[in-house]
C-alpha cells in the first residue's frame, strides 16, 4: 500500500524525520474527547435538600438534609456550610448513615455563620445515593437567605480525593397569604321610611388585594344586587335585615358578610306617632 506521508529533512536534527499521519492525529484527538466525559459524569453531587423551603415563623425549627447522590467509592466526606445568622440560628448536626457502620465523626466546628461537618470509614467506602449529614435550623428572621457549601470533600479509602459537584439550598419568605376581605355597609339616610329612596354603600369594603364581587339582599323578598353602591324602597314599615356578601380575587376566594338592621317608618304617620316609633339601626358582622 503507497503512503501518503513522506520522509522529511530537519535541518536542525540533521536527520529524516517521518511526520505522523493527519488521520492518526484526528483519531487521537477524538479517544481523548471521548474519555473525558467519563470522568466527568462519574463525580458526585452533594447537595442540600430540600433544594427550596419556605421559611417558617420566627422561632420555628426546620431541617435540611446533606445528600450525596452518585458517590463511587466514598470512605470519608467534610462539608462546611454557610448560612445567614440574621435569618437563621444552628440548632442540631446529626451524621447520618451513608458511610458504613463504625466511622468515626469529626466533632462539628461552628462559628457565627458556618458549621464544618466530617466523618470517615475505618473499614469499607459507600456507593450510590444517600444522606451525609441532617442540620437543624431555627428561624431568627422570615427573609430569604441561602444555605450554601463553602466547602465539600470527599475520598476513597486511601485519601485519594474524588471529584464532587455541589448544589445549594434556598430558603423563601413566605407564599403570600390571602387575608379575609372585610364586608362594610354604610346607610343614607340615618332614619328611613317607607317608598323613600335609601341608599346602600359598600365603598368602605376592604381587601388586601381586591374585591371581586358585591351581593345585596335587602330583606323584603326583592331581588339581590351587585354592585358597590345600590338604591332600595322600601314599601312596607317593619324591620329590615340588609345583608352584604363581599368576595375577593384570592385562590381560593375568600369571603365576609355584613348585616345591618333597618327600621323603615310608616311616613303616613303624624309626628307624634312617628316619634314613637323604633328607629334601630346597626351593622353586625358575619365571617363565612
Amino acid at each position: 500500500m503507497r503512503s501518503d506521508v513522506q520522509p522529511q529533512w530537519d535541518q536542525n536534527s540533521r536527520q529524516f524525520t517521518t511526520p505522523i499521519p493527519l488521520r492518526f492525529r484526528v483519531i487521537c484527538a477524538i479517544t481523548i474527547f471521548l474519555a473525558i466525559p467519563s470522568l466527568v459524569f462519574a463525580r458526585a453531587t452533594v447537595s442540600i435538600q430540600p433544594l427550596e423551603v419556605e421559611s417558617p415563623a420566627v422561632g420555628k425549627e426546620f431541617s435540611v438534609d446533606v445528600v450525596i447522590t452518585n458517590g463511587e467509592n466514598v470512605a470519608a466526606y467534610q462539608v462546611t456550610v454557610e448560612f445567614n445568622p440574621n435569618t437563621l440560628a444552628l440548632v442540631d448536626t446529626k451524621n447520618a448513615d451513608y458511610l458504613p457502620a463504625g466511622i468515626f465523626v469529626v466533632p462539628p466546628i461552628i462559628t457565627d455563620n458556618n458549621v464544618t461537618l466530617a466523618a470517615t470509614s475505618l473499614a469499607d467506602a459507600s456507593n450510590g445515593d444517600g444522606i451525609l449529614a441532617t442540620i437543624t435550623f431555627a428561624v431568627v428572621d422570615v427573609n430569604p437567605s441561602t444555605i450554601k457549601f463553602t466547602a465539600v470533600l470527599l475520598s476513597d479509602p486511601e485519601a485519594n480525593q474524588l471529584g464532587v459537584i455541589t448544589t445549594n439550598g434556598q430558603i423563601t419568605g413566605p407564599a403570600d397569604i390571602n387575608e379575609f376581605p372585610v364586608a362594610v355597609i354604610d346607610v343614607t339616610p340615618k332614619k328611613v321610611f317607607t317608598d323613600q329612596t335609601v341608599t346602600l354603600n359598600a365603598a368602605g369594603s376592604r381587601d388586601d388585594s381586591e374585591i371581586k364581587t358585591y351581593v345585596w339582599r335587602f330583606g323584603d323578598g326583592s331581588s339581590t344586587e351587585r354592585k358597590e353602591t345600590v338604591e332600595h324602597v322600601y314599601k312596607q314599615p317593619g324591620t329590615y335585615t340588609v345583608t352584604l356578601t363581599v368576595t375577593d380575587d384570592g385562590v381560593p376566594p375568600l369571603k365576609d358578610e355584613a348585616i345591618f338592621v333597618i327600621t323603615v317608618t310608616d311616613k303616613g304617620l303624624s309626628v307624634h306617632q312617628q316619634g314613637k316609633q323604633i328607629t334601630s339601626w346597626g351593622q353586625l358582622k358575619i365571617r363565612k
